[in-house]
């Protein structure tokens, strides 16, 4: 009987082992399409532009192979993470050939030593790695691999093609794993699409996007990271920074068939340049914003349904950096000063400006919404930060021959420094946005997490009818904006960080909530009532016909009596007694009516207007017997008026009959260019504006294409805008997704709980430190021994004193010491505290569980 019980055990198991096989069978053949991806974000998961884009590749009839690279791990010697990335590249490689069907076929490649498969990835342009180059920097010889797989190169990329087309990734960077989705899908549109987009580029002087090549054998400069970006997707087309407005049917233009026009710090900076090779540079900086001709050709595009995007920028930071003469010096001429400081001040008002600005002046005040130029900068203290920079003085002032000239008159080492100091060194404000600063309900910004930009600016007004205005980017509501010379002042006082922070939240400005980058959609409306571009028709044109003037006609000499006043000598005051003739200029005004009769002047002839202007311009009496001797004249011939008048009615005659082709020519002139000015738009234009344009530049961006880290979304943003504008949205929504790897949110706020507990004693320790350093400094003395030569040296008196404070430096540096030791030990201690949790919370609630579970079974066993 037990034996047949146990036979019946043993069938139940393996019936149980055959059913969950089976369930499994069934699951991965009929299940195998439904997922369920429970993850924060649904990284496994494709966007919906990611569908759309595969949808839009069926469509195009053009099929698409995806081949993956990757060498064997057994065979050469991977990084762990390189590993454990393979498995995510599979799996989304995976997804895209399930959603596609038959179009997207993927294929997976081990290349190895001398083999088909290294060829082929060599072919689609795969990057060969060393894996030594991988390898963590350490002395510790047993982290190295010294057998054979060690210097055996290996392979870890993917391309895209079609047909003749083919987008590569060389490299599978881990670091990138939120952007791999984004790069697979650009792929798949690039490969697909039949032509590129273009993007028309007008920039400043200052920013090069595009690279520059190398002067006198120096190296140029690479594209930036944002250029290369947009060259994948789009065509860029150069703008000239001055560009006239396009007419209607011109394909040369630089506008004709954009998709975007991207404005970008619209400024020529014009710099001193060296009259002869090696001799100093000349004259001083200066600005030109962009002219009117340019503004009107923007302001054309926009009314015609154009779109763009204008990065703009009150404080430009990087121009600020390059510039020796944008620092503040530390005091103001007064009458007591030297002449050295006099000529020092003189020289940085004269060759630096105040602003580093750029704008579209004329567009933004018809728009109603432009960069605030009296409040320049912003300051947020939740998310603004003080940066500081050093300046390579000593490169800058070997060019700067006046400035060198009079450093060299400061007497004193104090004031050397004192004057110095502020060239050195240079700050701004890093704003980093996050959070709710990004507006969620925009495409735009919806699935990015961080923007930063340097020394933002606020955009303020409101737009003019028929405009909207939507608000990317939003500082908090504590945000202050700070007028430009109080920005400098508060700027330059601080030597760190915590001070230039204390100057900026005690400056007693209101705050509130400004936008640092909005859209503007809507029918623009011209900011110009007519074409400023045009040439007034009146300098042009000839002279319009001159009216006849109230001067006399000439008379004929013998015609006057004796001492009778000359028609070119002006009258004598003898007509003012005869108020009696007042009645006879009535007359007068019966001549106005023949102006019915003057538009057939050339059949009547001109004989009235010369009887009509005796009868007013002849007051005098001896003349009045004149007019009855020449009235008779003009009836019996109406040819002698044209010949007895002087030149004077000769050329009345010939303006009268000039005009008859002017306006021929004026008509013809019209009619060749047919609504070239238009007020108003019957399509609607957008125009993004970015109120920063150090976010450009690769050093605050970030270039993580050549290992450079990246802790911000601007290019993401960047890409985001052009895209959405551009008129693709799918791209939308994949780019700036989450990655797998998960950061330790906890651990991050007990180190920041730690170190804000420890600011306080650490602080006072390094003011501590400033004081002794300068007390220590001013017990120098310094000796001139001419040539721009000093000697620093020390008094006998002073030794001891100075041994002093280097002992109390030391001391305090020991304190300063200790306080980090502390600081580390504090978060060891909770990290582990958080450890032994984790540990020991899953077996104590088992442990509880089972107690309750034994506790409640005793009682049922013990009540039956």
């Amino acid at each position: 009987m037990k034996v047949l019980t146990s036979w019946k055990t043993l069938g139940g198991v393996l019936l149980l082992c055959l059913l969950v096989a089976s369930l499994n069978v069934i699951a991965n053949r009929l299940l195998a399409p439904v997922r369920w991806d429970t993850t924060e974000g649904k990284v496994y998961t494709l966007a919906d532009g990611t569908h759309s884009i595969i949808k839009k590749a069926k469509a195009s009839g053009r099929p698409v192979t995806i081949r993956f690279y990757m060498s064997e791990p057994e065979d050469v010697q991977l990084p762990k993470k390189y590993v454990d990335y393979s498995k995510r590249v599979k799996d989304l490689l995976e997804e895209y050939s399930k959603a596609s069907g038959k179009t997207i076929v993927v294929q997976t490649f081990t290349p190895v030593p001398n083999s088909e498969e290294q060829d082929a990835a060599e072919l689609d342009g795969i990057q060969q790695r060393d894996p030594r180059m991988d390898m963590p920097q350490s002395s510790n010889l047993d982290d190295y691999d010294y057998n054979q797989r060690a210097s055996q190169p290996y392979y870890f990329g993917l391309s895209v093609s079609s047909l003749e087309k083919i987008e590569t990734i060389p490299f599978l960077n881990p670091e990138l794993e939120d952007r791999l989705e984004y790069q697979l899908s650009r792929s798949i549109i690039a490969v697909t699409r039949k032509s590129k987009r273009r993007i028309g580029l007008l920039e400043g002087t200052e920013m090069s996007l595009g690279g520059s090549p190398g002067m006198m054998g120096a190296p140029g400069r690479p594209p930036s990271v944002i250029y290369r970006n947009l060259a994948r997707e789009f065509e860029i087309v150069n703008v000239p920074f001055d560009v006239g407005p396009m007419k209607p049917g011109d394909t040369e233009h630089p506008f004709a068939g954009l998709d975007l026009l991207l404005i970008v710090h619209p400024v020529k900076i014009n710099r001193p340049q060296s009259p002869q090779p090696g001799m100093p540079p000349m004259g001083n900086t200066t600005l030109e914003l962009l002219s009117q001709e340019t503004q009107y050709a923007i302001d054309q595009y926009l009314v015609n349904g154009g779109k763009a995007i204008a990065f703009l920028d009150n404080q430009h930071f990087v121009s600020r950096f390059f510039d020796i003469y944008s620092a503040k010096l530390p005091f103001t001429p007064q009458d007591r000063h030297p002449q050295w400081a006099k000529d020092l001040h003189q020289l940085f008002e004269t060759s630096g400006w105040a602003h580093y600005r750029s704008g579209l002046d004329d567009l933004t005040t018809a728009w109603g919404v432009g960069l605030g130029r009296d409040e320049p900068m912003l300051y947020d203290p939740k998310y603004s930060r003080p940066v500081m920079f050093e300046r390579p003085l000593n490169q800058m002032l070997q060019r700067e021959f006046r400035l060198n000239r009079l450093l060299g008159q400061i007497p004193t080492r104090r004031d050397q420094q004192m004057i110095t100091q502020p060239l050195f060194r240079g700050n701004g404000l890093m704003a980093k946005f996050e959070n709710e600063a990004l507006t969620s309900e925009h495409p735009v910004t919806r699935d990015l997490s961080s923007i930063q930009m340097v020394d933002p600016s606020p955009i303020v007004g409101k737009p003019k009818t028929g405009l909207s205005m939507r608000t990317l980017v939003s500082t908090s509501n504590r945000a202050k904006s700070v007028p430009g010379d109080l920005a400098h002042i508060l700027l330059g006082q601080g030597a760190r960080q915590e001070q230039i922070t204390s100057n900026f939240q005690s400056a007693g400005i209101k705050p509130e909530r400004y936008p640092v980058a909005v859209i503007l959609q809507g029918k623009f409306k011209s900011a110009y009532e007519e074409d400023p571009t045009k040439p007034d028709p009146a300098e042009e044109a000839p002279p319009a016909p001159i009216a006849p003037t109230p001067v006399t006609p000439p008379v004929k000499a013998p015609l006057l009596p004796e001492g009778a006043p000359d028609s070119i000598n002006t009258p004598q005051p003898e007509p003012a007694p005869e108020p009696a003739p007042a009645p006879e200029p009535e007359p007068a005004p019966e001549p106005e009516p023949a102006t019915e009769s003057e538009e057939c002047e050339e059949t009547e002839g001109e004989a009235s207007s010369p009887e009509e202007e005796p009868e007013e311009k002849a007051p005098v009496t001896p003349a009045e017997t004149v007019p009855p001797t020449e009235t008779p004249e003009p009836p019996p011939t109406e040819e002698s008026p044209t010949s007895d008048p002087s030149p004077g009615t000769e050329t009345d005659a010939e303006e009268s009959s000039a005009p008859s082709p002017d306006p021929e020519d004026e008509d013809a002139g019209p009619a060749q260019e047919p609504d070239h000015h238009q007020l108003e738009g019957s399509e609607e234009g957008i125009m993004a504006i970015i109120s920063d344009v150090d976010m450009l530049f690769d050093y605050f961006m970030g270039d993580a294409e050549r290992g450079a880290s990246r802790d911000n979304n601007n290019v993401d943003f960047i890409m985001n805008l052009v895209e959405n504008l551009a008129g693709d949205q799918d791209l939308l929504n994949i780019r700036g997704r989450d990655s797998t790897s998960r950061s330790f949110t906890v651990i991050n706020d007990i180190r920041e709980k730690a170190a804000d507990r420890a600011a306080g004693p650490r602080q006072k320790i390094k003011d501590a430190i400033e004081e002794a350093r300068k007390t220590l400094e001013e017990g120098q003395e310094g000796r001139d021994i001419g040539g721009g030569l000093m000697v620093i040296g020390q008094s006998e008196e002073s030794i001891e004193k100075a041994q002093e404070i280097e002992t109390k430096i030391r001391d305090l540096q020991r304190e300063e010491n200790k306080i980090s030791r502390q600081q580390r030990a504090e978060i060891q201690a909770a990290i582990n505290s958080y450890e032994w949790t984790n540990m020991l919370l899953t077996p104590t609630i088992v442990i509880i569980i089972g107690l309750v579970v034994g506790i409640t079974r005793k009682f049922k066993t013990a009540a039956k």
